[in-house]
């Protein structure tokens, strides 16, 4: 993000200036007017800067990509915390459990990190093929996906479902088409975070002869998440949220239960299946270094690899002292708040197995957001205490 296409004014209004859409002179005529025509793609590129704008700080993008990782689990959480207490609230329950996925997503990016310097050389460069390919996937999945939710909430789900097929990054504002296209993956390889990675990497590839990376990053995310345009998983998840919100109030909560379910189920589709399977999990280097991570895990973890975990809490992982502090007075259990891909599930970079491991996570996150031990949503209390800590990243 550039300083010029981001305007602080004195009054302390940010605002993304595009192009004029209207030009009114004074005139001598009390209450005159001059009305402007606005286009879907006009309010698509709004949404869209607004959602740059959450992992910007003083007009520019947040240049460490571990704190705009942190953003996107605060602002995530956010979305879903807005609407409590309010008629609307838990329609957008995709987005408490990408709260969740993206706070892990920042611990795989550390633990990555922590890797760069490993005394095996295979070690070091997947490390760096999972950091780079982490980060992208957590920045674009947030850059497609938050302004869908900003549409309906700012314009209404009569306007969105109007509107859902207009949305293409090609038809923006010609200045927000070049802001977006000028975001880190847009066009192409990250070049710069390559070049960075690469200083101190210490490993020949004797296939190319070469101390790179070798990525095979060159299509763009633009490209491989075809400019934003609608899919039908994500039009079929927010007619279930329509149905959430229009369910009559003496609906039973079950079925209200089901409907929120269900629309998470189809935002799962539609990240997992459609967008993050072709911009990370599709790369040849990054199935090496799943494999390289799971030869790691059937040698007992002599080399420091990691199980795929989602944890619901905070910290990545429980420890005894969270889990009298925080479970135990809910009745939950590490086993409650702890979902595992083991190694006989198949590989992560199989969507089918994959899809599988994430849909036990939806299961476990309707359980603790449904159930309890004394009364039905006693678990949610704690979930929504979870929440709130990590919605503080958003700031991050």
């Amino acid at each position: 993000m550039t300083t010029p296409w981001i305007i602080d004014t004195e009054e302390g209004v940010t605002y993304v200036k595009g192009r004029i859409l209207k030009k009114a002179y004074t005139r001598a005529e009390e209450g005159a007017t001059e009305d402007a025509i606005v286009t879907c793609c006009d309010l698509w590129s709004l949404v869209q800067a607004q959602s740059i704008a959450l992992l910007a700080q003083n007009n520019v993008l947040v240049p460490k990509a571990l704190r705009r990782a942190k953003r996107t689990a605060g602002n995530y959480a956010q979305l879903f915390l807005d609407d409590e207490g309010t008629e609307h609230q838990g329609r957008f329950y995709w987005a408490g459990l990408a709260a969740f996925a993206a706070k892990q997503v920042v611990d795989g990016i550390e633990f990555a990190e922590s890797k760069f310097d490993h005394f095996m050389a295979d070690a070091r460069l997947m490390s760096r093929v999972s950091y780079y390919y982490l980060l992208k996937g957590n920045f674009w999945l947030f850059l497609e996906i938050t302004p869908w939710i900003l549409y309906w909430r700012k314009f209404g789900r009569e306007a969105f479902f109007r509107d859902v097929d207009c949305r293409d990054v090609t038809t923006y504002d010609p200045v927000i088409t070049q802001q977006v296209q000028a975001m880190p993956w847009a066009l192409g390889e990250n070049t710069s975070l390559r070049l960075d990675m690469e200083k101190n990497l210490r490993k020949l590839d004797i296939r190319h002869l070469n101390w790179q990376m070798n990525l095979t990053d060159d299509k763009g995310a633009l490209a491989e998440i075809n400019q934003c345009r609608a899919t039908a998983p994500l039009k079929e998840g927010f007619r279930w949220i329509e149905e959430y919100e229009t369910a009559e109030k003496t609906t039973p909560n079950r079925s209200k239960e089901d409907q929120a379910f269900k629309s998470a189920e189809h935002f799962l589709k539609h990240e997992q299946n459609i967008h993050l399977q072709a911009m990370i999990y599709s790369h040849p280097e990054f199935e090496l270094a799943i494999d390289s991570n799971d030869l790691g895990r059937r040698l007992w973890n002599l080399v420091g690899t990691k199980d795929p975990t989602l944890v619901f809490n905070t910290a990545p992982m429980i420890t005894r002292e969270i889990e009298i502090r925080e479970l135990q007075p809910y009745g939950l259990t590490e086993e409650d708040v702890t979902v595992t891909m083991g190694l006989k599930q198949g590989k992560l970079y199989d969507p089918e197995a994959r899809m599988k491991y994430v849909m036990a996570i939806l299961k476990q996150y309707h359980y603790l957001m449904t159930k309890g031990r004394d009364f039905d949503g006693q678990f949610r209390l704690y979930m929504i205490e979870q929440m709130q800590v990590i919605a503080a990243w958003k700031e991050a």
